[in-house]
């Protein structure tokens, strides 16, 4: 037998049997033996050779964010010993360390136990800190080992390899939480102060005044500098976030509806250090027995602070990161609500020495989008006698193919009768022909979008051209390059003589030439390839900044407005959509111009539709109907197709 089997008593002579000892523990460790080259493996005379020649070894031992099935109270740990480029030993530990000295013993015999298996022991230890260096140099240097800080790129990369095999590539393997505050090994007045700060923060509720679209540059003693954003305005999770790469913090910003939110996280350059509030029974027990001891500072129910990071070097939260976050959440609540919001940490503040050189709007001046960011926002529905914006509701809940084709046909004989317009001008056969097959192309698509001319907005000429047109239409070269000629023939034809008017498309033809000579042409081919959804993720970027799409929002809901839908809901999200459209015409109509200003005025208007009795919904509201659609069963396999439920 070459183990202990699941009703064995244990091996380390706990009393209880295996299966509800050391079972979990053991196949977590085996688990990470594969993965990293540890334990008995083909080619181990190879490695030995090579770290018996290596002038130094790392060690470490990092926090896992998981658990053991048959031990909640589990807070487990990666121990790893790596040389030349191998690891040498591998363990998960049941309970993480919670001090330097516990670190210290654990990577001491760790370290010893692969001089055993190798046959020597190293000339030099390199470890992740300072502190670690001073608690191991005690035992290891009579042993004529040299213990010095140093990094350690090789050892990290193994270190992440493991960390993805075992949580399954999922968020836990990206994320460095304590279980425990005395584990950062801060001492108990910087966890107070921490506490302190953290109750200042939350007392003045800066999310009221900013939302995380506003970026502060905050600038720390020893010359770090990051960027902070402010978590709470969608009334969800309330905190602070600290980005070390300012591009980590557009890349999330800029990231579209439905990607999925992991993908933002692997693309990350740098790290994050959090600090969000919830309730004392979403923290550990530990910490919860932690701060009921020590009498920290909290700012009532839902004011209990966490802290943790994502992508951390080291890949565990430590005191300088508690340092770092006390003085930043003090520095942004002055900044944001005052100083009468910091009068009771004041020596807070003037110890941690933060500095905020800028704020500032990350949409401002998005350099990653090849669009000019808008100011002040002009109506985008159409003009005219024979204007009708309410056209492009009724059609939404028209029935079936007979509606659609009607619309077309009507679209299509409005183009008969440009046709004979062109004929008249004396234009040559040529342009003729180019013209009129865009004019054609152009009103199919909206009958396709259940759009007709007379309801035609510039959100619906902005997707036709920068996704619908270079992704569906395959048209001859001469009468793709007459686009937009056509397109300025056909629109002046519309407003002369059937009574319709886009005044925003000429604007948009014109910038259309400089984007196209930025950025070049949008590419082709279907929405899940790579460089299709790069483009279209930075077109709805563009399209939000220009309060051009409804709130995703739904507040009584589950997840707000789905993304995967039944045909009621589908109807309702593609309503909302163009009444958005109609709302934003009225209201700029009516003065309000600015992006943000709008967009907010819009959402109030949109959360009054949703709560009003729907007249094609048997009196229930669009809130009521999309509630009860999340009730509903995932069909069998429904889940597995999209990677998660509904």
């Amino acid at each position: 037998m070459d183990g202990p089997r699941r009703n064995d008593p244990c091996p380390c002579g706990s009393g209880r049997k295996y299966k509800a000892c050391c079972m979990e523990r053991d196949r977590a460790a085996g688990r990470t033996l594969r993965l990293v080259g540890g334990g008995r493996v083909p080619g181990e005379e190879r490695w030995n050779l090579a770290a018996r020649a290596a002038e130094a070894w790392d060690a470490d031992v990092v926090p896992l964010q998981g658990t053991f099935r048959e031990d909640p109270d589990a807070a487990p740990a990666i121990l790893l010993v790596g040389a030349a480029g191998f690891v040498l030993a591998a363990d998960v530990l049941a309970q993480r360390p919670v001090d330097v000295a516990g670190r210290a013993r654990a990577v001491s015999e760790a370290v010893l136990t692969a001089g055993r298996t190798v046959g020597v022991l190293p000339p030099a230890l390199h470890v992740r800190d300072e502190a670690l260096v001073e608690a191991l140099a005690p035992g290891l240097e009579p042993r004529g080992i040299a213990v010095a800080a140093a990094p350690m790129p090789e050892l990290d990369e193994a270190i992440f390899k493991a960390l993805r095999h075992i949580e399954e590539d999922g968020p836990a393997a990206y994320m460095s939480r304590p279980d425990t505050w005395r584990e950062t090994e801060a001492t108990p007045e910087e966890i107070a102060a921490f506490h302190a700060a953290a109750a200042a923060f939350h007392r003045a509720a800066p999310w009221l005044h900013v939302d995380d679209t506003v970026a502060l540059e905050l600038t720390f003693d020893d010359g770090q500098t990051f960027i902070a954003a402010v978590m709470g305005g969608a009334g969800i999770d309330f905190g602070l976030s600290l980005y070390s790469d300012p591009a980590d913090i557009e890349d999330l910003y800029e990231s579209f509806d439905g990607e999925d939110p992991m993908e933002t996280v692997r693309r990350m350059r740098g790290f994050t250090v959090t600090v969000s509030f919830d309730r004392r029974s979403h923290l550990s027990r530990a910490m919860q027995r932690e701060v009921a001891r020590a009498g920290w500072e909290i700012d009532g129910p839902g004011g209990y602070p966490e802290i943790y990071g994502m992508r951390l070097p080291g890949f565990r939260v430590t005191a300088g990161h508690v340092r770092m976050m006390t003085g930043a959440l003090a520095a942004v609540t002055r900044e944001v609500c005052g100083d009468a919001a910091v009068e009771g940490i004041r020596e807070i503040l003037e110890m941690a020495d933060v500095s905020i050189a800028t704020v500032d709007e990350l949409d401002d001046d998005d350099p990653g989008l090849p669009w000019p960011a808008l100011e002040v926002a002009h109506p985008i529905g159409p003009v005219g006698p024979n204007a009708d914006p309410g056209a492009a509701l009724r059609n939404i809940w028209a029935s079936g193919l007979d509606a659609y084709e009607e619309l077309r046909a009507h679209e299509l004989a409005r183009v008969g009768r440009f046709e004979a317009w062109l004929a008249a001008r004396g234009l040559s056969k040529a342009a003729q022909r180019r013209h009129l097959r865009n004019a054609r192309v152009w009103s199919e698509y909206l009958a396709g979008m259940e759009v007709s001319a007379g309801a035609a907005t510039e959100f619906d000429l902005r997707t036709y051209l920068y996704d619908w047109f270079p992704r569906k239409e395959t048209l001859p070269k001469d009468v793709e390059r007459a686009l937009d000629d056509s397109l300025r023939t056909f629109f002046g034809w519309l407003e002369a003589e059937e009574g319709i008017g886009y005044p925003w498309a000429a604007g948009v033809l014109a910038e259309r030439a400089d984007v196209a000579l930025e950025r070049g042409a949008a590419p082709e081919g279907g929405f899940w390839d790579d460089e299709v959804m790069d483009w279209r993720g930075m077109l709805w970027a563009d399209f939000d900044r220009r309060a051009f799409l409804h709130d995703s929002e739904l507040p009584g809901t589950r997840d707000g407005w789905p993304t995967l839908m039944n045909n009621e809901v589908a109807r309702l999200r593609n309503e909302v959509q163009r009444r958005w459209l109609v709302w934003y015409d009225e209201a700029v109509r009516g003065g309000v111009t600015e992006p943000e200003e709008l967009r907010d005025t819009l959402a109030l208007r949109q959360r009054g539709w949703e709560n009003t009795p729907h007249p094609q919904l048997g009196g229930h509201t669009p809130r009521q109907v999309v509630t009860e659609y999340e009730r509903q069963p995932v069909e069998p396999g429904f889940a597995d197709l999209f990677g998660k439920e509904r």
